[in-house]
């Protein structure tokens, strides 16, 4: 899903865990400095009874901001439009972001 929102995206408020943890999720989302630009960064060292790994807390700010009010107002119309505006963006996940629009999102007319 972060995939799939990410050019809505202005602003990340951003946690990374310095581990080797196994599981199936990712946040794949890059923050190259020509696009963004890192407004703090406090680095933790790991706490014996408190934290158990060090990690990075970052925010950081898209410098070219994107203007969401377009994209959210192309999206939120009636369903066979919002259906063509996934089909015409997002075509790889098409029908996984249908199905998650179908059973998810109601809007009252």
């Amino acid at each position: 899903m972060y995939e799939l929102f990410e050019k809505f995206v202005n602003r990340v408020y951003l946690t990374e865990i310095f581990a080797d943890v196994e599981g199936d999720s990712f946040f794949r989302m890059t923050f190259p400095n020509k696009k963004w630009r890192t407004m703090e960064e406090i680095y933790y060292n790991k706490k014996e009874g408190v934290d158990d790994y060090d990690y990075r807390f970052s925010i950081k700010n898209r410098i070219a901001r994107k203007y969401r009010d377009k994209f959210v107002a192309e999206f939120l119309t009636e369903i066979d439009s919002r259906n063509e505006w996934i089909k015409n963006r997002a075509p790889a996940d098409r029908m996984k972001i249908i199905r998650y629009v179908q059973d998810n999102l109601v809007l009252e007319v």
